[in-house]
């Protein structure tokens, strides 16, 4: 009987241990968790006060445009009879 008792006492030993290596995990994971949770709010409160103090219409873009100059074309119109002719040899995805 002193045996068992002496293997039980080695097992409850082991088990504490390994109940207080879990705790010690358990409590490091709910430590970094609220760290990141408090980083989070800190984001969110930075991204509320750069859209709050951003002094642009609603519905606009940021910064000055610049026409694309491959979209931009230049048409010249003309009452010439054979413009027609000439615009059907130009392949049509020049004309674009």
């Amino acid at each position: 009987m002193d045996g068992q008792s002496k293997t039980q006492q080695e097992i409850n030993k082991k088990v504490m241990e390994l109940k207080q290596h879990v705790d010690g995990g358990y409590t490091d994971l709910q430590t970094k968790f609220e760290t990141l949770n408090s980083q989070f709010k800190s984001l969110d409160n930075r991204i509320a006060y750069v859209a709050s103090s951003s002094q642009r219409t609603p519905g606009t873009l940021p910064g000055k445009c610049e026409a694309n100059p491959k979209e931009t074309c230049n048409v010249t119109f003309s009452e010439d009879e054979d413009c027609e002719e000439r615009m059907e040899k130009i392949p049509a995805r020049r004309r674009l």
